[in-house]
């Protein structure tokens, strides 16, 4: 696996760096040995420790691949998977600039990093290998087979230590996973709708509070969230009396990097007039259109649902309301940021999409 020499590629020193090995069945630490390495150097020294030799005739995907060292019977020698061989130098890169500028510690954090990144990928292969080859699936018998669909679950942990060595290094160009907790029911469905319609980033996690009740610091896991790579969001409603409820957790939130969005009233009193009321028309509830300005523009209002629910005698479906107003932010973003930029939906939206300090173009 390693090329010759390139000229072009800058070589990185390595001094007293150790890295995480498997050997015997357990986790071990190594030296990497002290020397100038370019990035197939490196996976030449790397990969002793970290890809186990294995038999590639019972791999499923022994009858396509290009690598296999074939015995005149038609089995393979016992080789390291080569396919890993090359994720790994495509890996190292890939990071390969940022490498050349990281400190001592960013770079025992990095091989930290590669090797759990090596790990799962393996697992991911040559799990995904057995489930596309039939004869695999029936060899292994119905039980065993439908234990194997459930092997993406056993990743979780070596993606949880890869996500804390990431975290570590310096990545502030990539935008970080986000988190976003949010107060209720309504919330959540307008998000997962938004994340439904490709609006939102498919890997954005959220959670609800169910009610500002729980909107403690000690119900967060801030630090594991943190550890693990995230940027916290969290997002309660301002209709209350106690107007520094939220101090605790405002101060929690921001000593690990998050941010708390705080609606001056509710979620659905967050939306220009305008668009309300087109949704409630959607959902059948006919309130008139100024009614609805002049109750958006009084300060000591409260939700705004109550108030329509007292005034026509209905119970209005809330979570229908925030799955249509997610189908509305969708289809008219552009006339959000273009008419209704300073309006509280458009700003929180726009901190769940692209983070908090992030800024509008201007027109």
């Amino acid at each position: 696996m390693v090329s010759e020499p390139n000229p072009k590629i800058l070589r990185v020193r390595l001094v007293g760096i150790d890295r995480p090995i498997e050997a015997a069945f357990r986790r071990d630490v190594e030296r990497i040995p002290d020397g100038r390495y370019s990035p197939d150097e490196l996976v030449s020294i790397l990969k002793d420790g970290w890809v186990s030799y294995w038999e590639c005739h019972k791999c499923g995907w022994f009858d396509t691949c290009p690598f296999p060292e074939r015995f005149p019977n038609g089995k393979a020698r016992d080789i390291q998977c080569k396919i890993t061989l090359i994720a790994m130098g495509n890996f190292l890169r890939a990071w390969w600039p940022r490498l050349l500028k990281m400190s001592h510690k960013q770079r025992v954090e990095f091989f930290r990093a590669f090797f759990y990144f090596t790990q799962y990928f393996m697992d991911v292969y040559i799990g995904a290998g057995t489930l596309v080859n039939n004869l695999d699936v029936d060899w292994w018998g119905q039980k065993a087979a439908m234990s194997l669909t459930m092997s993406p679950l056993s990743t979780r942990l070596v993606l949880n230590q890869y996500a804390e060595a990431v975290a570590k290094l310096p990545i502030r160009r990539v935008l970080p996973e986000r988190f976003v907790f949010v107060e209720g029911e309504s919330e959540e469905a307008f998000l997962h709708r938004l994340r439904d319609l490709r609006f939102l980033s498919s890997h954005l996690e959220f959670e609800s509070l169910q009610g500002k009740g729980n909107a403690k610091p000690s119900r967060f896991p801030l630090r594991l969230l943190k550890r693990r790579g995230y940027h916290i969001c969290v997002q309660l409603d301002g209709d209350s009396r106690r107007q520094d409820r939220y101090r605790e957790l405002r101060e929690a939130v921001k000593n690990v990097g998050g941010s708390v969005f705080v609606f001056s009233r509710d979620f659905e009193s967050s939306f220009p007039a305008p668009f309300l009321h087109f949704a409630l028309q959607q959902l059948g509830i006919k309130v008139e259109l100024p009614w609805l300005e002049r109750r958006l523009r009084r300060a000591e209002s409260g939700s705004v649902v109550r108030d329509i629910e007292a005034l026509l005698q209905i119970s209005v479906p809330k979570v229908e309301l925030a799955k249509t107003l997610a189908d509305l932010a969708d289809h008219e973003w552009s006339t959000l940021m273009r008419r209704y930029r300073r309006a509280e939906i458009t700003r929180w939206l726009f901190e769940v999409r692209f983070g908090a300090t992030a800024r509008p173009r201007t027109a």
